[in-house]
Formats: structure tokens, C-alpha cells, sequence
């Protein structure tokens, strides 16, 4: 799910930092660099007298452009990880604060578990800005996330990835579980609404299905790897687990949808809302239905063999 929100002062401070940086190294990269006498010469001679040359300074040229771009790939890159590494340290002091409180009774179970999500996925971002800027610094381009993608100096960048994404994903998982756990005990005593445990279910069901796409990530990784399936097959086999996994989160959708429908059409019916709100509900009612019909096609043009189609 895509937020719209506003940057954090300390990403706008190291943005800034970033950009005054690269403009200083593109300064002096542009400054003429005199060869040193009796020694190699410099960058800048090189470039000077490939020019001389015709064709050859063009070469030099973008070689010097792409140098220039890749220490910038490299800097944004680290920036990404100290940034990371900020956060982390901030969501683990918020975690001990909150862990405090609980053994002094002040703030619920559901609060730690989710400060300790936090932690996992923070703990994540960092492993995979990490392994990014050390796949970036072998490669001089960007991390390849394709299943297909090749090891680099024996290394598999992907699956390393993939691991830290299942760990965070698990962390998710068992704290959506354990609330809908908690919500099915307020509803039986009259707590809660059906509402809320439809919308406790709906979560569980969509960290489910993040969590099974990352283990049929991972297995099909292994198996392409291993030369047990061709790329084209496991693109297929992928496309079609996430269509299965959307589909299983919006026909939770619809039923959170249709029992929310319901309360408001009762309420109206007791002068409590306006039809406007009906209609707004039965409305999105046909959306969800109408991304579910889609959602279906799509997942049978996938196992026709057509995959690679747009998201409905």
C-alpha cells in the first residue's frame, strides 16, 4: 500500500547533504588536473589528450561520466544505510521504552508486539540497504531483485534478501494473528463489533499471503538456481502466486465490505446515517466485487500461459 507522507527532517538534512556533496565532487572532477612530473598522469590529462586524439576522447570521456555517476550510486547508496541505521536505533529505544511500560503495567501486550515488529522491520530495511550497497560496489549497478538474476562472486544477493523480507514478514504474520486472537475474545463478550474482527481476519489473511509470497520466492529462487526450472517457468509460477494471494485478500475484502454494507444499511434504517452513506457503501461494494472479478481473470490468463499482464 502506497502513504503519502511528508519526509522526515533527518532524510531532508542528509538529502541536502547528498546533493551539496555530489556537486562539490562534480566541481572537481570538472577542475583540469595537471600530470604529475615523471609519474602517471591523472584523469584529467587523460581525458585531454584522448580528445586531441578524435574518437578515443570520447571513449575516456564517458568513462569518466559513468565514474562519476557510480561514486554517486555508491553515495546515495551508504546515505541509504546511515539512514537505516537511525532508524533502527531509534525504533529499538522506543521498543525498550514501551517494554518498560509493560512490566510496569501501563501500556498492553498489543503494544509491544508491535513495537517489536517495528524493530524486525527496521532490522530488515537495514540488512537489505547493506547488502544492496555491497552488491552495488561489485557490480557498478543497481541490486538485481529478478529471479533470474546471476550470483555475483558466488554470492547470492537475492536470496539474502529474500531472507531478511521473510523474517520481517513472520514478525508481521504473528502479531496480525495474535490481535485477531485477541479481537475473537472481545467480540464473544460484546467489546468489539463483527467489524473489527472482520478487519482483525482481513489483516492476518494479508500477512499471510505477503509471508507465503516470500517462501515461494525463495523456494522458486532455490529451484532456478539449482536448474530445476526454466526462467520462463518460474515467472509464470510467480505471477500466478501473486494473483492467488490477491485473490485471497480481496474475497477477505468482500466479506469485511458486505458486513460493513449491512451495518450501515440497519443504521439507516434507524435514522441513525444518511443514505448518502448507503450509497457510499454499496458502492464500494462493487469496487472490491469488480477488483475480484479482475483479479480472477487475470490469474486464468496467467495459467493459460499468457502472464506478465497489468494489475486490474
Amino acid at each position: 500500500m502506497t502513504e503519502n507522507h511528508e519526509p522526515r527532517p533527518e532524510f531532508v538534512s542528509h538529502l541536502e547533504w547528498q546533493l551539496k556533496t555530489a556537486l562539490q565532487r562534480e566541481h572537481r572532477f570538472a577542475e583540469p588536473v595537471k600530470p604529475q612530473i615523471g609519474g602517471k598522469m591523472k584523469i584529467g590529462a587523460l581525458v585531454l589528450a584522448s580528445a586531441l586524439m578524435g574518437a578515443g576522447g570520447m571513449a575516456v570521456g564517458n568513462e569518466v561520466q559513468e565514474a562519476k555517476a557510480q561514486e554517486i550510486r555508491v553515495l546515495e547508496a551508504e546515505g541509504r544505510v546511515e539512514m537505516a541505521n537511525l532508524e533502527l536505533e531509534i525504533v529499538r529505544s522506543q521498543f525498550a521504552d514501551i517494554d518498560r511500560l509493560f512490566e510496569s503495567g501501563m501500556v498492553d501486550e498489543e503494544s509491544v508486539l508491535e513495537a517489536r515488529v517495528m524493530v524486525a522491520q527496521a532490522e530488515m530495511s537495514l540488512a537489505v540497504a547493506q547488502i544492496d550497497l555491497e552488491e552495488l560496489r561489485l557490480t557498478g549497478r543497481a541490486p538485481d531483485d529478478d529471479l533470474t538474476a546471476s550470483l555475483v562472486d558466488e554470492r547470492d544477493f537475492v536470496t539474502e534478501r529474500l531472507t531478511h523480507e521473510e523474517r520481517a514478514a513472520q514478525e508481521w504474520y504473528q502479531m496480525a494473528f495474535r490481535r485477531y486472537i485477541r479481537m475473537q475474545e472481545l467480540y464473544e463478550i460484546g467489546a468489539v463489533e463483527r467489524r473489527d474482527l472482520s478487519e482483525a481476519e482481513l489483516a492476518v489473511r494479508e500477512s499471510e499471503g505477503q509471508l507465503e509470497l516470500l517462501e515461494t520466492r525463495l523456494t522458486q529462487r532455490h529451484q532456478f538456481l539449482a536448474g530445476e526450472i526454466t526462467t520462463e517457468a518460474a515467472e509464470l509460477d510467480w505471477e500466478a502466486q501473486e494473483a492467488e494471494s490477491r485473490i485471497k485478500v480481496l474475497e477477505g475484502l468482500l466479506d469485511t465490505t458486505l458486513q460493513e454494507l449491512r451495518s450501515v444499511e440497519e443504521r439507516s434504517e434507524a435514522g441513525m446515517v444518511q443514505e448518502v452513506e448507503v450509497r457510499q457503501s454499496r458502492l464500494e461494494l462493487m469496487r472490491v466485487e469488480l477488483e475480484l472479478e479482475m483479479a480472477r481473470l487475470r490469474l486464468e490468463h496467467i495459467r493459460a500461459g499468457g502472464g506478465d499482464t497489468q494489475e486490474p
